[in-house]
């Protein structure tokens, strides 16, 4: 809402936010995470809020070296979506 381009993935669910890997969304300060990113378990939507939580404290300056960090958080979210026991939108870790 706030402004933010959306785009329709069918295989997400319907409408998302754009956003890139590290959930950082187009807008200078807005990130996303969980449900609204697409339906997916909650362990997924856990992952992307720690990824959030660094992404806005590298972008605040608060995280020396947080890329480092950001970088392994969205490598989780890969795993956890991978192993996901049940798996909302098959495929999904591959895009």
């Amino acid at each position: 809402m706030a402004g933010c381009p959306f785009r329709y993935a069918e295989s997400l669910g319907g409408h998302i936010p754009e956003h890139d890997e590290t959930i950082r969304t187009p807008l200078p300060g807005l990130y996303v995470a969980g449900n609204i990113t697409g339906i997916e378990s909650a362990k997924v939507a856990m992952a992307q809020g720690t990824l959030a939580g660094l992404a806005i404290s590298a972008d605040a300056g608060a995280l020396p070296g947080g890329e480092d960090a950001i970088a392994e958080a969205a490598r989780r979210v890969r795993r956890t979506r991978r192993e996901a026991i049940i798996q909302f939108h098959p495929g999904i870790g591959t895009k």
